[in-house]
């Protein structure tokens, strides 16, 4: 019909038309991908963004295309199923480039999770890798049985050869323009303080996106493409024409990767930093200088080494800074916010505990009571609305346009540092409100912690009780603390232990050790989903008691845990 288009064009917009300048300038592969056994370069991406952009225009209904053949304005949505490798690359693009957003699902999606997003997306498309084809068609059949038709489309790689870029006929369709405010991605938030909510990001959040690279970057991709830290980076590089190499997040891996050199990009949340510092402490440490040393060399290669998701510990950033010299860049980001928030600069003290840093460029910053209070934040990449829910998205802005984080946080200098969660991260013990964060980095910095978390548990007498729920480093490498001569990690040698920096009101009382196969419940981005951890370690009996797995301190007992500290009541 007239006005559709052609094979070799696409919309008018920032997104594609950098995408096609780029193209011309870069001829080295983009994207190395051992999971689908690809490495490709923009001619072999363009030939499969297009043979998938095919297969939508294809399958999805007249009813919902416009005369250019683009998505009409209210059915942007398209479901992406398929891992965070190439077909995430593929996929996200070749609904972009139909004038949709993109609507990443678990790989896990039940049926009925899967019906229940579409209700509030009030989209029946799927597009899916072909490893995840029967999950696809399951959630087809389910959604037949309910009433509705669901749309499957597969993602194409490989079907067509590489395109020769000089002679093929790739061109912008002037006429087929995208309102920058029109969805371009929709991801849901982990869920760690209530029900996920569907973020809703326009368009215009990818258009300058390849300003914060270039093509001489290569970057380890291995965060999860659910959440924004790992979607973003599948959008943005293929954008500035830098090399994203798809790798398993082991820190094993990792490592060997940053030995064979040439990475110039690396982020993660400080659980992944420890993972590979703990395998730096035990696997590399002692072998030969001359070995040793190229391990190091990689990692002083990166350019970028940025912590997110999360504050780290003393202990880890000292790590890096110190042993290895290539400190990391802590940030802080939220989905809400397209991933930018703020982050320290070579200007940030390296003394402030949990600095989060400074606003990058164009983002404003303020607190709601001065220089302290919950961080508002407001910039040109803040999310559109929650999907469906109107309330929670006039709750989530300030009457000018701020961002309400949820977080609280206070000023040093020109610098922010984390406070914790207005929700989740401050606890109440009888009369003492307690930051849970807090109290969670001293337990990470203990050297007989391997990992663990600090919660808030039910007490039938009083409300609540901190709660430690942990696993203990090898026997081998326990050194408990210098305060006991127990051979045996036990709550009093971890109230020992943290009672060197914390006042007492802050100690555990209760205790749980992690089995061999239990694991701490996480969110897609390594975040503790506290109310899980506490509702599968820390359960009531039916007589009000906290479950006998778990050690319980006398929060009767007098006992002294050294000589008493200024402060170690809260000076109550």
């Amino acid at each position: 019909m007239p006005g559709v288009i052609s094979p070799g064009e696409f919309p008018n917009e920032p997104i594609f038309v950098q995408l096609l300048k780029v193209s011309g300038e870069v001829s080295h592969v983009i994207v190395q991908d051992p999971q689908t056994d690809i490495q490709a370069n923009y001619g072999q991406f363009l030939a499969d963004l297009l043979q998938t952009r095919k297969g939508l225009r294809e399958s999805i209904p007249e009813s919902i295309l416009d005369r250019n053949s683009l998505l009409r304005d209210d059915k942007p949505y398209i479901f992406l199923l398929t891992d965070g490798n190439y077909n995430f690359v593929v996929g996200a693009f070749s609904i972009l480039s139909v004038g949709g957003a993109f609507v990443p699902l678990s790989t896990k999606v039940l049926p009925e999770e899967a019906l229940h997003f579409s209700r509030q997306c009030k989209s029946a498309v799927i597009l899916t890798s072909r490893e995840y084809l029967p999950l696809a068609r399951e959630v087809q059949r389910y959604a037949t049985a309910q009433g509705i038709e669901w749309t499957v489309v597969e993602i194409c790689i490989k079907a067509s050869p590489s395109l020769d870029l000089s002679a093929s006929p790739l061109r912008i369709d002037e006429s087929a323009t995208i309102p920058p405010r029109r969805p371009g991605m929709v991801l849901f938030t982990s869920g760690t303080s209530g029900p996920p909510k569907g973020v809703v990001h326009s368009r215009s959040i990818f258009y300058e996106a390849h300003t914060r690279s270039s093509p001489s970057q290569v970057s380890l991709s291995h965060r999860h493409h659910l959440w924004i830290g790992g979607a973003m980076p599948m959008i943005r590089l293929p954008l500035a024409g830098a090399r994203l190499e798809v790798i398993n997040p082991d820190a094993g891996v990792l490592w060997e990767r940053l030995r064979e050199g040439g990475v110039t990009i690396l982020t993660g949340t400080p659980r992944l930093w420890s993972q590979m510092m703990e395998y730096f402490q035990t696997r590399l440490q002692s072998l030969p200088l001359s070995e040793l040393e190229v391990y190091i060399s990689g990692a002083r290669e990166l350019r970028v080494a940025h912590v997110g998701g999360g504050i780290p510990h003393r202990s880890l950033l000292r790590f890096w800074r110190e042993n290895l010299r290539r400190p990391l860049t802590v940030e802080y980001g939220a989905t809400e916010l397209g991933g930018l928030g703020l982050k320290c600069t070579p200007n940030t003290p390296i003394d402030i505990e949990r600095c989060i840093g400074r606003p990058h460029p164009k983002i404003a910053v303020r607190l709601s009571d001065g220089n302290h209070g919950e961080l508002q934040i407001k910039s040109a990449n803040l999310f559109s609305h929650y999907l469906g829910d109107e309330a929670a998205t006039k709750a989530a802005f300030t009457e000018d346009g701020y961002y309400k984080t949820g977080d609280v946080a206070h000023v040093v200098g020109d610098d922010y540092v984390f406070d914790g969660r207005l929700s989740t991260e401050f606890t109440k013990f009888r009369g003492w409100q307690i930051s849970i964060l807090e109290v969670e980095l001293r337990l990470l910095e203990l050297p007989f912690i391997r990992e663990g978390c600090i919660l808030g548990a039910p007490d039938p007498n009083n409300g609540t009780r901190l709660a430690a729920l942990v696993r203990f480093t090898r026997p081998n490498t326990i050194s408990v603390c210098a305060c006991t001569n127990e051979l045996q990690p036990s709550l009093r040698s971890l109230r020992e232990s943290l009672a060197v920096d914390l006042p007492v009101y802050m100690l555990p009382t209760a205790l749980r050790v992690l089995g061999d196969e239990e694991e701490i419940p996480r969110t897609a981005s390594h975040k503790v989903i506290r109310s899980k951890a506490i509702e599968q370690y820390f359960q009531l009996t039916d007589s009000g008691e906290i479950v006998e797995s778990a050690e319980l301190w006398d929060l009767d007992t007098n006992e002294s845990l050294g000589p008493r500290k200024i402060w170690d009541w809260g000076g109550l």
